[in-house]
């Protein structure tokens, strides 16, 4: 896996091959089928995790990967709660650090990181 999320941005039929293998989850179809999104919608988040600077790894977990095949944090990312996506990449952080597994809180407890 760490060869794999190494090599994402590098190599597009890599990033292609990660989003079919999260489309193949029910807790990220539910997910993506409730907001009407699909693979180029992942495609979009996981390019815009990296641009607000959640390209980092939490824990055990690199964030934007992690991200996109569990089906509440993917959840979280396609809603719209009227939380800036640098916010939402902040508190996605916070979660992946804390293992946390249930829906991602919308209040965050550090401070938000540098514009890119």
């Amino acid at each position: 896996m760490a060869k794999l999320i190494n090599t994402l941005g590098e190599n597009h039929s890599d990033l292609d091959d990660f989003l079919d293998f999260c489309m193949q989850d029910s807790s990220v179809q539910l997910a993506l089928n409730h907001f009407g999104a699909n693979k180029e919608t992942l495609q979009e988040l996981y390019e815009k995790l990296l641009h607000f600077g959640a390209g980092q790894w939490a824990g055990k977990y690199y964030v934007p990967v992690a991200s996109l095949c569990f089906g509440f944090p993917l959840h979280f990312l396609l809603e719209d709660n009227g939380i800036h996506f640098k916010e939402k990449c902040v508190l996605l952080i916070e979660y992946f650090e804390r293992n946390d597994t249930g829906p991602v809180p919308t209040k965050f407890s550090g401070s938000l990181p540098n514009d890119p």
